[in-house]
């Protein structure tokens, strides 16, 4: 067989493709010339330490004023509302006038007629004594003067406690304490007996905390309890429970525990507004971390401790948390270090770098 004869032009490719190949065969290099770094992740720890956290139990009341310490403002004549001295919320002293009222015509009246009786039956009494000494009248008619006279004395000074031939009466405050209430306004007419104000003694105030009937069982007498304003958390006091009641509210369906506290000068709490308390009956002891430790994991919760420079996975259990701190029961190492900041991000043997504090 003849051998086969290239041209110059293939000669050359095949010059080319043989200078190619121990090129060909060298590995690929590296991306951009270095080996791929392992992961880590930056974290913030702090050493492990045990603690207790307060139980509580918590409900919801409107701040009423103590048992027996408010009193209903009435006036005894009927008339016409002239002036308001004082507003709803205003803080009265006893004896400081709450509004001004014109007296009805019509009570003037009843005081004159007392007046007039009064006059009449003593005239008669004089009439009758003159008779009897003159043996024209009995003693029997004389008593009988006599005891209305003092009828007609004793109806005078009824219409004089109730405000006289007065025109105007200034109806006061009979304690000093909050004024609550005020169902009237000015240029209203209202009946003898009739209520006008309300007032309270603020120096003791109480909250009825509807709490799960339960939970009543964890309750009793003597136990702090933290109230607060729903509306503003600043404006809080401690209070004590002073009774629990052992019947279910039937408005709310929960049970009421009683809570006494002394307001302060700039608490804020007045009678009407609504509070959450947060009563305390026990404490959970445990290992004392951070809410920010904790990372959630199908139905609970792990948290992250450094071994090595790797993050160690700890399953946990909650026990109780407040703010930002948490009550929980796991198997810690107490020496190792728990992450703090930064665990959410962490897998079991992750490398870890911890940030200085």
């Amino acid at each position: 067989m003849k051998p086969l004869k290239l041209g110059m032009g293939a000669r050359r490719l095949a010059t080319a493709l043989l200078a190619l190949l121990p090129w060909l065969a060298l590995p690929p290099p590296a991306h951009g010339g270095e080996a791929a770094a392992e992961p880590s992740a930056l974290v913030q720890t702090e050493p492990l330490k045990a603690g207790a956290l307060p139980l509580a139990l918590t409900g919801f009341g409107v701040i009423a004023p103590e048992a027996g310490q408010s009193q209903n403002v009435s006036v005894q004549r009927a008339g016409r509302v002239e002036h308001l001295r004082v507003a709803v919320g205003a803080q009265v002293q006893r004896g400081q006038p709450l509004m001004e009222l014109a007296v009805d015509p019509a009570a003037a009246q009843a005081f004159a007629q007392a007046r007039n009786a009064q006059q009449y039956t003593e005239g008669e009494v004089a009439r009758i004594e003159g008779l009897v000494a003159q043996q024209l009248a009995t003693r029997s008619q004389l008593a009988q003067a006599r005891q209305a006279a003092a009828d007609a004395r004793a109806a005078v000074r009824v219409q004089e406690r109730l405000g006289g031939a007065a025109e105007r009466i200034t109806v006061t405050a009979p304690i000093g304490g909050l004024l609550v209430a005020l169902p009237v306004a000015q240029g209203d007419r209202i009946p003898a007996g009739a209520t006008v104000a309300q007032l309270a003694n603020t120096d003791t105030l109480r909250v009825a905390l509807g709490i799960e009937p339960g939970d009543a069982r964890h309750v009793r007498s003597g136990m702090a309890v933290r109230l607060a304003s729903v509306f503003d958390e600043r404006h809080a006091v401690m209070g004590q429970v002073v009774q629990v009641q052992r019947a279910i509210n039937p408005k709310s369906q929960l049970v009421d525990a009683v809570v006494r506290f002394h307001p302060t000068a700039d608490s804020g709490l007045l009678p009407g507004l609504r509070m959450r308390g947060d009563i305390q009956f026990g404490k959970v002891e445990g290992w004392l971390i951070p809410r920010s430790a904790l990372v959630k994991s199908g139905d609970g919760f792990v948290a992250f401790q450094v071994a090595g420079g790797k993050a160690a996975r700890v399953a946990v259990q909650v026990l109780t948390e407040q703010g930002e701190q948490a009550v929980v029961k796991a198997a810690f190492d107490s020496e190792r270090r728990l992450v703090t900041v930064g665990a959410y991000q962490l897998s079991d043997g992750m490398a870890v770098r911890e940030a200085k504090s």
